[in-house]
């Protein structure tokens, strides 16, 4: 059971809880297991849900599940759109029905920057990091286009680390992981979880979130290339399978809603992370309202390209 404050009034600051993680790490998966919880706080919570891309897939699954559920799209919170995360801050920390806010970074954030975004002109005084949970992608660490080097940065600033999706790799593979966190992060908590979910209990008190504000950076270490390919009619479902297992090798994460002419009246979501065709998953999604397409993240992204081959791939 979560143990971090959810108390807040007149006389406290606004309790943050930030959720880390790399691309397709498993952050929505965790929170909607959190959500799901008997206790949880539903209706006095606020999400905020970053991502990079242009369409924001994560924010329209959590619609209607928590108090307020915010979208931040096209780009990263820790700087593209860091200004509309603070003003979603402060518009929260006056809002009385609001006692908790939890954040999903992007997956390709730089963490120590979004914590200074959470630190600067007034926000000290309106809200308070309570902690910081990272999720690690176990089984594709270390194999993505983006190299470790963002990865092992993210993990600096966690309170607790999860070495997700623990069952899909050999416990060597866990124990050297640990390892390599706690060179990084000596203080992290590391425990190890199944989608999202963990038997050991979170930390109450964060420390990785009392950091100096610092400046604002407009550009990643890491370049990202994100684009939103629409798919607003029903698409044959083995052409759209056929076309996806053979990305260009930039394309890194992949995700969205597409309707297949063998039921078009039922959405289906579509999720990918890393390489590998077991890497796939697609399944009934409960909305028949949401816009239909597909987002992909990588790096060197031709996106004319993609449009151009997925359209003929369709139309066979």
């Amino acid at each position: 059971m979560i143990a971090w404050s959810l108390k807040k009034n007149m006389e406290t600051k606004l309790p943050i809880h930030l959720v880390t993680g790399f691309l397709g790490s498993g952050k929505s998966t965790f929170l909607q297991a959190r959500i799901a919880r008997p206790d949880f706080p539903r209706e006095t919570t606020a999400l905020i849900i970053n991502d990079a891309g242009p369409m924001n897939v994560d924010a329209k699954v959590f619609k209607g599940k928590a108090g307020t559920v915010k979208a931040l799209s096209g780009g990263c919170a820790c700087c593209v759109v860091s200004k509309d995360l603070q003003r979603e801050i402060r518009v929260l920390a006056g809002d009385g029905r609001i006692r908790q806010v939890w954040i999903e970074a992007s997956g390709v954030a730089e963490v120590e920057d979004l914590l200074d975004r959470l630190t600067e002109e007034d926000l000290p005084g309106l809200c308070q990091v309570q902690g910081v949970l990272h999720l690690v992608d176990v089984k594709n660490y270390g194999k993505g286009i983006f190299g470790k080097s963002l990865e092992r940065g993210q993990w600096r600033w966690a309170d607790t680390v999860l070495l997700n999706k623990a069952d899909l790799v050999e416990a060597a593979v866990l124990e050297d992981l640990k390892k390599r966190v706690l060179e990084v992060n000596p203080r992290a908590q590391v425990l190890t979880s199944v989608r999202g979910e963990t038997e050991g209990d979170l930390l109450h008190e964060g420390h990785r979130g009392r950091v100096k504000p610092g400046l604002l950076r407009v550009a990643h270490a890491v370049p990202v290339s994100t684009c939103w390919i629409s798919l607003p009619d029903a698409v044959d479902q083995k052409r759209l399978m056929e076309w996806l297992q053979c990305l260009p090798s930039g394309v890194y994460r992949v995700k969205g809603f597409v309707s297949f002419r063998e039921s078009p009246r039922q959405l289906h979501l579509i999720h990918k992370v890393g390489e590998g065709e077991e890497a796939w998953q697609c399944w009934p999604y409960e909305s028949d309202r949401e816009e239909t397409g597909l987002v992909f993240l990588g790096v060197g992204l031709e996106v004319e390209s993609m449009k151009s081959s997925l359209s003929a791939a369709l139309h066979v």
